[in-house]
């Protein structure tokens, strides 16, 4: 699991006996602030448990956490456990606008579509949509993965941001955590960023990373937004 990853948890549960019931799942702590589902789920027969968009928030443990209702007294089963990246591999939220032609041709990495087969104009602009959690002190690169494969030719026009919290935050490019943006305390409306840097530093530097100093708390999200063109 990667921290600030989003998945998707599902499992099957039998009540073999008795009454059994729980009150809340999440990933990476077993700390019951912030889970995702916080109400309480009563089991019967065989049932299937999905939940989207939970956030490993903790670097330390690697691990699924189930809250029971020690109230309820029965015999369970639990199978066919999966937990499921969510993020750059199914990007819902990506736009590209005259970039590529032919998304087949990408490869191994459906995220790394900016700058690549580029089509045959003068202006090439590119926008991309993600949202990434701001819940805990994290570095999280967006769309896991490289985004500015032709980085000698990239420049970033604008970095929009539409948060729920006031996490401390700054964008970087990997190497260092304030090459795009200078770490400021952000609020829980929509906001632009301020670029102090347009172009990637080298051909080496391909991704984009929020750094999160200071967490905006359980639960919360920041929703980025970012525009430019190939050269």
């Amino acid at each position: 699991m990667v921290l600030g990853g989003r998945y998707r948890l599902s499992f099957k549960t039998r009540l073999v006996s008795g009454a059994a019931a729980f009150a809340a799942v999440r990933i990476g702590s077993d700390d019951y602030a912030g889970n995702v589902n916080t109400s309480t789920v009563n089991l019967a027969g065989d049932q299937t448990h999905t939940f989207e968009g939970i956030t490993q928030v903790t670097g330390t443990l690697d691990r699924v956490v189930i809250h029971w209702d020690g109230r309820a007294v029965g015999n369970t089963q639990i199978d066919d456990v999966v937990l499921t990246p969510l993020g750059a591999l199914s990007i819902p939220g990506v736009t590209s606008t005259g970039v590529v032609n032919d998304m087949t041709d990408i490869g191994d990495n459906p995220g790394r579509m900016l700058g690549m087969r580029p089509l045959k104009t003068d202006d090439k602009r590119f926008a991309f949509t993600v949202k990434v959690s701001t819940a805990a002190i994290a570095n999280v690169q967006l769309l896991g993965g490289a985004i500015f494969l032709d980085s000698t030719k990239v420049t970033i026009d604008s970095i929009d941001r539409e948060g729920t919290g006031t996490e401390t935050g700054s964008m970087g490019d990997g190497s260092s955590a304030t090459y795009y943006t200078a770490s400021a305390a952000q609020t829980a409306t929509r906001n632009r960023l301020t670029l102090v840097k347009w172009n990637p530093a080298s051909s080496a530097r391909t991704g984009l990373y929020y750094n999160v100093s200071t967490a905006g708390g359980a639960g919360t999200t920041a929703t980025f937004t970012v525009s430019g063109h190939r050269r």
